[in-house]
């Protein structure tokens, strides 16, 4: 973008634009695009105001906090176990904020977890998925950069993996003993199936409507009987009586 303006201008940029295209051009250089790698690395004296650049701090923090009875749980307050959290003028992160960042961790755990590549405890994480993880993480919450060596976004995972991974793989273990219980049912009533229709009789003869069986031979394409077998018909020449001669007359 800063090139392109100096480009068309044909001469350097003024001093009011280089202020409007700095925050840009801050973006652009602090973006990694198809990276894993977490991004650069902040200095501390660009944010004065923070109070919580290293994890030193903020545990000393928390020893005078937990002295402390009082405990705001209103929606703006920050969280307690998220203390750490700041926003660029040094004011915490509402709980809503930090409860937002937590449900992100989540969903990259998921991520890591469908393709292997979750650890069974976060201190175990090989530096390819932590790199990952931070990267996704301060990505999507530039808030997380502002600490030294990314404590931050791992801290996040120290507090919270632990439980997280224990519930999710006991419910993807639950999940996929049902789906082979299920898968087993089937294979078993397909089987019963096949059997059955193996052993299953061949089917009989039809049988006419008074119950006999239908002859082998069409009726057209029987024998005809022969002359001696055909019973005379009644009124026919042949079956009928001889006709009585007539009484001659008296002499």
């Amino acid at each position: 973008m800063l090139a392109a303006a100096v480009k068309d201008n044909g001469k350097r940029p003024r001093p009011e634009d280089m202020d409007s295209l700095a925050p840009l051009q801050s973006h652009l250089d602090n973006t990694e695009v198809h990276s894993t790698h977490p991004p650069p690395a902040l200095s501390r004296d660009k944010f004065p105001r923070l109070k919580f650049w290293t994890k030193e701090e903020w545990r000393a923090s928390e020893t005078t906090r937990k002295d402390s009875t009082e405990i705001d749980d209103t929606d703006n307050a920050p969280s307690v176990s998220t203390t750490y959290l700041e926003m660029e003028d040094g004011t915490p992160a509402p709980r809503t904020m930090a409860a937002r960042i937590r449900k992100t961790a989540r969903s990259i755990w998921i991520s890591l977890f469908e393709h292997g590549k979750a650890p069974s405890k976060w201190g175990r994480a090989s530096r390819e998925v932590e790199d990952e993880y931070v990267n996704e993480m301060e990505k999507r919450w530039p808030i997380l950069r502002f600490c030294e060596d990314h404590w931050k976004s791992n801290q996040i995972a120290t507090l919270n993996y632990p439980q997280w991974y224990s519930h999710y793989s006991s419910r993807a273990a639950q999940v996929k003993s049902e789906d082979q219980i299920d898968f087993d049912q089937r294979k078993h009533k397909k089987a019963k199936i096949a059997v059955d229709q193996a052993h299953s009789p061949e089917p009989e003869d039809e049988a006419s409507p008074l119950g006999a069986a239908i002859p082998e031979t069409p009726v057209e394409d029987a024998p005809s009987p022969r002359p001696e077998q055909v019973a005379p018909q009644a009124g026919s020449k042949t079956g009928s009586r001889p006709k009585a001669r007539p009484l001659k007359d008296p002499l």
